[in-house]
């Protein structure tokens, strides 16, 4: 008689377990749906106007001496010519800055 008791009491817990799993999820999926929430669909951001690429002054640059296939017999040379207003000029690693007009001279060691 005890094991009849057993496994009615057995039975009945089992059967109180299923009922509260089932209750408890039966409550889980209402609140899952209640706090689902829309979202608006997502827009593509509009496009990035194109970037100014920055001028680029036009570089000049005449050399007016020495002249073209001129013969030196010096160890040092005179190198004259006209670029841009207030450009830096290297010649052979001597540094210069043009004048307001763009003139230079720079005198060199060969």
């Amino acid at each position: 008689m005890n094991n009849k008791i057993l496994v009615l009491v057995g039975f009945v817990i089992l059967i109180i377990i299923l009922v509260g799993g089932g209750y408890f999820f039966y409550q889980v999926s209402l609140n899952q749906q209640a706090v689902s929430v829309q979202t608006p669909p997502i827009t593509p951001a509009p496009p990035k106007p194109p970037i100014d690429e920055p001028q680029i002054p036009q570089i000049k640059l005449n050399i007016t001496s020495p002249i073209p296939n001129a013969r030196v017999t010096t160890s040092q040379i005179s190198v004259k010519g006209q670029t841009v207003p207030l450009a830096d000029v290297v010649v052979n690693d001597t540094e210069t800055k043009a004048d307001a007009t763009g003139n230079f001279s720079v005198t060199i060691n060969l």
